[in-house]
Formats: structure tokens, C-alpha cells, sequence
């Protein structure tokens, strides 16, 4: 017994250790991302959509929430931030937006028929678009803000008649395992502030994620780099390590946004998958040479 208290004892300061090495590793390049692209700017004047006060985000910077919704940016980008954080981006030249939104695209080259998808956190509507747009796919979504929806709605008009439910991403995964449905694909994409909400890093949604999911399915998460997480960074994949073979890391060109590639899977099989289904034109895209070097998380 005593002997298993100093394991742990043992395990806890290594994995303090390896927090703070990662802090001291990439925390300065988190920051001077953060400063160098203006994250924390207000964004540029244009044509307002929508404004309206908004309690979905906890703003720090006063008591007063607004939700903005920009279009017509002098780059040719329509952007949707809240105060003055950019969530969602669109192009007017075409579905890319040079963002880590474009990376969820290439999971689709892991199956050979279309893949069944569900996305957690709706936002802006910019990955069913996508998705529809490259591969003529509808992917179901859930947001747990109806607001959220409804301005998506004018960011995005032709997001109108996609499948959008508005309920907690956590409960709707939950009840889809109690259910039997069964995903190829489960997209983590929800953001409260700078952070998935909490519960989406707990033990009991990545196990309803995974029995959610098909025999070789994919569970994709946004990981957002802020200091915080990268201190967490180490515990949580030990989580998704629990109920899936194997959890992938996969850089994107967005110094704070990685990708964790979760699935039953091993990496060789991932891999594999996609460089038989991509073409020869595609290759060499950044979205997909991520996967093909994506390395254990």
C-alpha cells in the first residue's frame, strides 16, 4: 500500500515536470501568437449584421456582452467575433479560410463512403459549410446557444437548412450512445471564450464519445494551446488514452490550435487510409501532410 502512494506520489511530480516543461516550451510562442496577430484586437469596421447583448461568453473585460457579427473586411474575409475574439472566418474566393478549420476536412479521406459526422459546437456554421461545399456532405451539428444558431444564420446564409440541433454537446453524445447511433466522425469543436466548456475534457464524454462512434471512428478535438491547457495538456490525453488505441497530434498552421486524433485505429492504419484516398494534387497541402507526419500526442 505504501509502495502505491509513492507511485503515485511519483507519477503526480512527473507529470508536474513534463506541465511545466511544455509551459516553458510553448507558452512564449502561445503569447507572442497571441500578440503578433492582433488576437485581442477589436476587429476591423465593415457592414454590421447583428448586434445584441449575449450572455453565451464570459467576458472579462466588462460587465457588458455584445455579439457582433462583421462583414465586408477589407482582406475579403467575414469574420464573426465576439468583442474582440474572431471565432469563425469565411472567405469570399472559396471554402478555405487558412485557419486549423481547414485540418477537419482531411479526416474525411478515412473512409471510402461519406462518412456519418456530427460536429460539437456549431459557432459560426463555418464546417458544415465547408464540408458541404468539398464534398456536397451535410454533417448533423449540435450548439448549446439557440443565439449562437440564429446568428450563424446571418453570417451564414446558406448554413439555412443544415442540421443544426441546439442542446448541450455532452448530453446529445450521451443519449446518441444510450441510443446505438452510431458516428464514423465526432468534430470537437466547441468554444466557451478561449476554452472548450469543461465538461467536454471530462472522463464520462470521451467515453460516450467513443461508444458513440463506429468501429474505426474518429474522435477529432480542437485543442486550444492557452497556458492553462498546456498544463493540462499531459492529463488529458492520459483520458482519451483510456478509451481510445490511439491519440494523435496534428499541427496546424494556427501556433495555438493542435488537433488530437483519437480512434481505435493505430496511427500506421490512419495514415495509410488517407494517403490512399487523397489525390496526387493533394498530397503535398499542408491540411493533409499534417496527417501524414501526425505523431502520438
Amino acid at each position: 500500500m505504501t509502495q502505491t502512494r509513492t507511485d503515485d506520489r511519483r507519477g503526480g511530480t512527473e507529470e508536474r515536470r513534463g506541465s511545466l516543461s511544455r509551459l516553458l516550451r510553448d507558452g512564449p510562442q502561445a503569447l507572442a501568437y497571441a500578440v503578433s496577430t492582433k488576437m485581442f484586437s477589436p476587429p476591423r469596421p465593415g457592414n454590421r449584421l447583428l448586434e445584441s447583448a449575449h450572455p453565451y461568453y464570459v467576458i472579462q473585460n466588462g460587465p457588458e456582452r455584445r455579439l457582433d457579427v462583421w462583414s465586408g473586411d477589407p482582406n475579403g474575409f467575414h469574420l464573426l467575433p465576439l468583442r474582440s475574439i474572431t471565432y469563425s472566418v469565411v472567405r469570399d474566393d472559396g471554402p478555405g479560410t487558412g485557419t486549423y478549420l481547414d485540418y477537419f476536412l482531411t479526416l474525411r479521406h478515412m473512409y471510402g463512403e461519406q462518412p456519418r459526422t456530427l460536429l460539437v459546437g456549431f459557432g459560426g456554421g463555418v464546417i458544415p459549410y465547408q464540408w458541404k461545399q468539398v464534398f456536397g456532405m451535410d454533417i448533423e451539428s449540435v450548439e448549446s446557444d439557440a443565439r449562437v444558431i440564429e446568428v450563424a444564420r446571418k453570417f451564414l446564409p446558406c448554413t439555412a437548412g443544415m442540421s443544426v440541433v441546439n442542446g448541450d454537446g455532452a448530453e446529445f453524445v450521451a443519449k446518441a450512445a444510450a441510443a446505438g447511433r452510431s458516428y464514423d466522425i465526432i468534430i470537437q469543436d466547441a468554444c466557451d471564450m478561449f476554452d472548450a466548456p469543461a465538461g467536454l475534457f471530462q472522463e464520462g464524454f470521451i467515453r460516450d464519445a467513443r461508444a458513440a462512434l463506429s468501429e474505426k471512428g474518429v474522435l477529432s478535438v480542437n485543442y486550444w494551446m492557452s497556458l492553462r491547457n498546456l498544463a493540462m495538456y499531459g492529463k488529458y490525453v492520459g483520458r482519451l488514452g483510456k478509451e481510445f488505441a490511439s491519440v494523435c497530434r496534428v499541427e496546424t498552421r494556427d501556433a495555438m490550435n493542435v488537433i488530437l486524433v483519437c480512434s481505435a485505429m493505430d496511427r500506421e492504419e490512419m495514415v495509410g487510409r488517407i494517403s490512399d484516398s487523397v489525390s496526387p494534387e493533394a498530397r503535398d497541402l499542408p491540411i493533409v501532410q499534417s496527417y501524414l507526419r501526425m505523431e502520438p500526442a
